[in-house]
């Protein structure tokens, strides 16, 4: 099945968390339906959209004195259908139970509670689904899957308590008054990447860009093959490419010739594939690093 996938991030920093999104099972008012931490804050996801809280830097260095500071806000899907609790799917599901006890009222209490890594829903609008996941720095993104015949026009949010200024890069400042970067303290969406894949694994770009109108956001995509899917901005798993069998961590990523992709990893046990061009071949008594170096044509490069 043909698809395009839009993918956008909505948090910037530089730590890294696991994001788990929680489910409510009551414990919670009805109109939440997922809640996930991310590194300094926290996102709820809503029936009609999403709620984003950011905690300021601690002004006295200590974490644990005074008043914490954030910031909030929230975005709403322009003319979407409204989520219900049951349309969501979850998938990447832990293993571990939540309990929550949050008031004097049995009926608010939910036990045995699991997260997941990702959820989805299907027509958020007319062949377009929804799908939250975390990312590598402990922040979440929401990504968007259109059918063929769907409209990726239709895909647009309207923001309040912060305000969208596009940059000359492309991307997308969030903007609260409380916010100061020089403290490191922002929000940001990354510009939006876009391109095809041939069967052969050919890369072929796509332009894309976001529209401002006023709070409201939507996507400009530009001319592309339509018998091929479509993807914006996606986050590369190397992890897929490497195939090691032991434990190894990807440390670094770069373009290589003729459109190839390269991942340098470090390996902490025997299983590292010996294909294709790792940096050494044997094993090392303790740790050995290696760089994985997928050819254009190897199929398939990208894990959506």
């Amino acid at each position: 099945m043909r698809t395009i996938l839009l993918i956008f991030i909505s948090l910037a920093t530089s730590l890294t968390a696991q994001v788990r999104f929680v489910p409510n099972q009551g414990q919670w008012p009805e109109h939440v339906q997922h809640r996930a931490e991310v590194v300094s804050g926290g996102l709820q996801v809503d029936a009609d959209g999403w709620t984003s809280w950011q905690w300021a830097p601690s002004e006295s260095g200590d974490h644990h004195a005074g008043k914490k500071q954030g910031v909030l806000w929230q975005a709403r899907w322009k003319h979407a259908e409204v989520s219900q609790h049951e349309d969501w799917a979850t998938s990447e599901t832990d293993t571990d139970e939540l309990h929550f006890y949050l008031s004097s009222d049995p009926e608010h209490w939910a036990e045995h509670v699991q997260a997941a890594r990702r959820i989805e829903r299907d027509n958020l609008w007319p062949g377009i689904s929804l799908r939250w996941r975390g990312t590598r720095n402990g922040n979440a993104k929401f990504e968007f899957t259109v059918s063929p015949g769907a409209d990726p026009s239709l895909v647009g949010w309207e923001y309040s308590g912060v305000a969208p200024q596009l940059n000359s890069d492309g991307s997308l400042d969030l903007i609260h008054p409380l916010h100061d970067r020089s403290k490191g303290f922002s929000a940001q969406l990354a510009r939006p990447f876009a391109y095809q894949l041939t069967p052969e694994g050919t890369m072929l770009s796509v332009e894309c860009a976001y529209e401002v109108h006023g709070n409201s956001v939507g996507l400009r995509v530009g001319d592309h093959r339509t018998d091929l899917p479509l993807i914006l901005d996606p986050e590369i798993a190397f992890s897929t490419f490497a195939g090691s069998t032991g434990d190894n961590f990807g440390t670094t990523a770069s373009n290589g010739p003729e459109g190839s992709l390269v991942g340098g990893t470090v390996a902490f046990a025997p299983g590292t594939r010996p294909l294709p061009m790792p940096f050494k071949r044997q094993w090392a008594s303790s740790q050995t690093a290696s760089a994985t170096w997928p050819s254009p044509y190897s199929a398939p490069m990208v894990r959506p």
